[in-house]
């Protein structure tokens, strides 16, 4: 097995194997370590293999079935940052491929097959693909005694009554697939611990290949020219978060092949050339994910190559010419956790044309069945539990729950071995397009809690701050993935381990508790919609061995190595997850939202749990009335309008219906603060109308101490601004925007008034000679908390001050402000805005300083100014918080 020998975890790097033919380097190393890792043969390794730069060599052919074994140590660092993996290559001599057992010819079956198409040059699958086929599907080897037999079809589909009457109670192997083409390149994998299996249970029929190096081997007469040929696959990874191999041309090092991607939270497709895998973007394979069965193609043309996923496409560079003749491999797991599935796999020798391939796939899409639409869709998130890393016979429960949902219910995985809550949420502050499916309801899995326990929990008092950071960063989770577009929010309960102490078994269970409480989110909503408590069910017992139903999971019976699920309890687990989810009702979620008299209202849009769509909203029987100037929208759920009066109004019942006549319903109070008095009680302008380095500013004739006065001031080049503070007190500078060219400055500055202002003349130097206009606002029923929003500058006739959003809730003073260079006249500030006034520094347009305000509330976009004529203008807002 796999040793790390320093540094850490081994990064998924496990024992692999290969059917060789020939002399010569034959398996290329893959580097787990990095770039800068070098490669060994230890002691033991077989005296006909050596390193031959980064690959292994034989110096004579191995023998049919003959197996010989390299001892590779890959290393790099030195010192304490020294880290070395350590595994074994296994290469085995080719055999002949098997002779199919003759059948006879029969009638040809009525059906959907493959377009007739000269260039399809193999046809492999649990289906039958080609309407002159007569041969078998697949040959299978019963584990118990190493017996074989070609199974065939029943119909058009694989003859599922042979396959399990010939499996009776023992694991099944497939030995080849046929090629139905008639050509005899048929898929093999003569190395029967190399074999993948064929599931017959739920789910199935389906050949699987997870976490071991167990691919069919493409033969080398299988030939086609990269730049001109097509592969298509019947196949999904399902709810894998490691690398995953759906095929690959190639000896040793990958020629050509499709592969899902760690990087890629194995949520894209990408395809390999020449070793290098082509990375995923946001505008191509970025929403390719391909976790549930999807017919999967590579077309490559001299234009470009195409990846598909069902419909969906995405566009590669084209790939460099070179003939593809040397085998290869179909369906594997390239890391610990990671599962490819295939049903069917089909090869051209030639692109074929875009309606040759809308035939192809449509044909693969009914003999395979993967044309269901999607009608639930699950992301699980979290750690290893998660991922399905930890030991070669563990098994991930987004795995175990594909084989136990209907072919519509998908299921993604981005879990990340060692992952916590601490280190960030899974990226969902960058969220990805690929987590979601839209139209239907998406459900976020998380299992996050062991290793933040593991990690940081050392004694008791570490216990208490430990869980006390959990509960806020799931806090701040839960509320993230609803604001994402995530319906429902599951948390499960976190297993201990074998290893865990005292004081982190009591954090685990502070912890649970604490799940299982009811907590709210940031957003004021419940944190989950259900909690999966599974490791403190006392009915759900882990195995014999185990005492407390809650501790951790046995080693062998339920796990490989006493913390990871294998196949037995991944899938128990996974039931008791399903029935979570079933357990959540019909639910009506909502968070009341303030509001204040005289200014718009829009309250909190409605959460729908597990309804049918389409929704119809009221208020319930015996609900109290909404305030005076509310109205709800009753295709929505969305009350807004214009509240009429203060106060409190308590008993507020909202009900929404869905589609089949089901209820649900929310309670809630809505208050409505007084109007506010916040306003403009002011205005003075001073100007220079020659250029001077000094000038003057007049404050309004009453200024009251809390007054908030705000000072714009324009200036016709880019100065140093200074106040004389002996006359003007000190003033906050809040922004210095810059028109076009360095041509016009707009400046911001606001003061706290201590009541000596009023009618004073004020000294500021410039630090340049220019022509300045200062308008001074004295605003009065503000905080003193003042917000300036981003700035616009061009030359149109329209200057449009940008949005602002306040941080506060509750009324604003929105100021919108401009400062024009040039002779252009403004003639108007923003529709709906009071107090408008402009004043140019000379005739000849210096500088022109427009102003116009607005009380409000949220987010506000003030509108335009309207200009006489172009010129270079910076425009801005300016936020102050309502009393």
């Amino acid at each position: 097995m796999t040793r790390l020998v320093s540094g850490g975890r081994s990064g998924g790097v496990g024992n692999r194997t290969r059917t060789v033919s020939g002399s010569g380097a034959l398996f290329a190393l893959p580097r787990a370590l990095g770039s800068g890792s070098s490669f060994s043969l230890r002691s033991g390794s077989n005296a006909n293999l050596a390193l031959a730069g980064t690959s292994i060599a034989a110096a004579s052919a191995l023998a049919a079935g003959a197996s010989q074994v390299a001892l590779v140590r890959e290393s790099v660092g030195t010192g304490a940052a020294a880290r070395a993996v350590e595994y074994a290559v296994t290469l085995t001599g080719a055999t002949a491929a098997p002779t199919p057992t003759p059948t006879p010819t029969p009638t040809p079956t009525p059906g959907t097959y493959l377009p007739a198409n000269a260039a399809l040059a193999g046809a492999y699958g649990l289906g039958l693909l080609v309407s002159a086929y007569a041969g078998p599907a697949l040959r299978l080897r019963r584990a118990s005694d190493g017996a074989e037999l070609d199974i065939g079809f029943s119909g058009q589909a694989l003859d599922i009554a042979a396959a399990s009457a010939f499996q009776g109670a023992s694991p099944l192997t497939v030995a080849a697939v046929y090629d139905q083409t008639g050509n005899g390149r048929h898929l093999t994998q003569p190395t029967a611990s190399a074999q993948p299996s064929l599931w017959l249970g739920e789910g199935g029929p389906i050949i699987t290949n997870y976490d071991t190096d167990s691919p069919m081997l493409i033969p080398a007469t299988l030939a086609i020219p990269r730049a001109d040929c097509a592969v298509f696959m019947a196949a999904r990874t399902p709810g894998q978060a490691a690398t995953c191999g759906y095929w690959a041309f190639g000896a040793g090092a990958t020629d050509y092949g499709l592969t899902s991607p760690r990087s890629a939270g194995n949520l894209a497709m990408q395809p390999m050339v020449a070793g290098a895998s082509i990375p995923a973007t946001a505008t191509n394979a970025r929403a390719l994910g391909v976790n549930n069965l999807a017919v999967l193609g590579l077309v490559s043309n001299a234009a470009k190559q195409v990846v598909h996923r069902d419909e969906q496409t995405a566009d590669y560079p084209a790939a460099a010419a070179a003939m593809l003749n040397t085998g290869g491999e179909v369906g594997e797991a390239i890391e610990y956790g990671g599962r490819t599935d295939w049903r069917g796999f089909v090869v051209y020798a030639a692109a074929p044309t875009d309606s040759e391939v809308t035939a192809i796939k449509a044909a693969l899409k009914t003999v395979f069945s993967t044309a269901e639409p999607a009608t639930l869709s699950f992301l699980a998130g979290g750690d290893s539990i998660v991922f399905g890393t930890g030991g070669a016979n563990n098994r991930t429960i987004t795995a175990a729950l594909h084989h136990r949902s209907a072919a519509g219910v998908l299921y993604r995985n981005i879990g990340i071995a060692g992952h916590r809550l601490e280190l960030g949420y899974t990226g969902f502050n960058t969220a990805s397009a690929a987590y979601l499916t839209p139209g239907v309801p998406n459900v976020y899995v998380s299992d996050y809690g062991h290793n933040d326990i593991k990690t940081n929990v050392t004694d008791a008092p570490s216990a208490l701050t430990a869980v006390a950071a959990m509960k806020g960063q799931a806090r701040h989770m839960a509320a993230k993935l609803r604001a994402y577009g995530f319906d429902m929010v599951i948390w499960q309960e976190a297993y201990a381990d074998v290893t865990f102490t005292a004081d982190q078994e009591a954090a685990r269970d502070a912890w649970n508790a604490w799940l299982r409480s009811g907590p709210l989110a940031e957003d004021g909503l419940p944190c989950f919609d259900a909690v999966d408590t599974v490791a403190s069910d006392a009915a759900f017992i882990l195995s014999d061995a185990e005492t407390d139903a809650g501790r951790g999971m046995a080693q062998g019976s339920n796990s490989s190595d006493g913390v990871h699920p294998n196949e037995v309890h991944a899938g128990t687990r996974a039931d008791h997850l399903r029935a979570a989810y079933a357990a959540i009702p019909f639910a009506l979620k909502y968070v009341p939202v303030a509001g204040q008299q005289g200014l718009p209202y829009t309250g909190y849009t409605p959460r729908v749990v597990k309804g049918t769509a389409p929704y119809a909203f009221t208020l319930a029987p015996g609900s109290a009335a909404l305030p005076a100037g509310l109205a709800l929208d009753a295709g929505t759920g969305v009350i807004s309008g214009t509240p009429a009066s203060a106060g409190t109004r308590s008993g507020i019942v909202l009900r929404a219906a869905d589609s089949l006549g089901a209820t649900a319903e929310a309670a809630f109070a809505i208050s409505v603060a007084a109007a506010a008095t916040i306003t403009v009680a002011d205005q003075t302008e001073s100007w220079n109308a020659a250029d001077a380095t000094g000038i003057t500013v007049a404050m309004p004739g009453v200024v009251n101490a809390g007054d908030v006065l705000v000072a714009i001031m324009t200036v016709d080049a880019v100065p140093a601004v200074t106040w004389d503070n002996a006359t003007a007190g000190a003033w906050t500078q809040r922004a210095q925007y810059v028109s076009n060219s360095n041509a016009h400055t707009l400046m911001v500055f606001t003061r706290t008034a201590d009541g000596t202002e009023g009618g004073r003349v004020l000294n500021v130097a410039l630090s340049g000679s220019q022509q300045a206009v200062t308008r001074v606002l004295r605003v009065t029923g503000a905080t003193g908390a003042v917000e300036m929003g981003s700035y616009l500058r061009s030359a149109a006739t329209s200057a449009d001050p940008p949005a602002i959003t306040p941080s506060w809730t509750g009324a604003s003073l929105d100021i919108a402000v401009l400062a024009l260079d040039g002779t252009a006249a403004v003639s108007s500030g923003p529709a709906g805005y009071s107090g408008f006034m402009t004043r140019a520094s000379s005739a000849s347009g210096q500088s022109t300083n427009a102003s116009a305000w607005k009380i409000a509330s949220g987010a506000e976009d003030p509108g335009a100014f309207t200009l006489s004529a172009s010129g270079q203008w910076v425009a801005a807002t300016i936020a102050l918080q309502a009393s």
